[in-house]
């Protein structure tokens, strides 16, 4: 079964957490792809990169949105 395609909850640049805690993290990326077979462009289907520092060491993850909330 298909992936259905959802509305982005955040933009780049937005600080968020995992909803079970954990780091500061920057939403650096939302994941857009392109389906070949109907080319359609821009498909969002809820993946967000994000990025964070473990002390000197850059740390660059994909995450489903639904996994995270925005900090303030």
């Amino acid at each position: 079964m298909a992936e259905k395609t959802v509305k982005p909850r955040f933009k780049v640049g937005d600080k968020v957490k995992l909803q079970s805690g954990g780091e500061l993290m920057t939403v650096a990326n939302l994941r857009m792809e392109i389906n070949i077979q109907t080319v359609e462009a821009d498909l969002f289907y809820g993946y967000v990169f994000c990025n964070w520092f473990e002390g000197d060491k850059l740390r660059i993850e994909r995450f489903h949105q639904d996994m995270l909330e925005l900090v303030n």
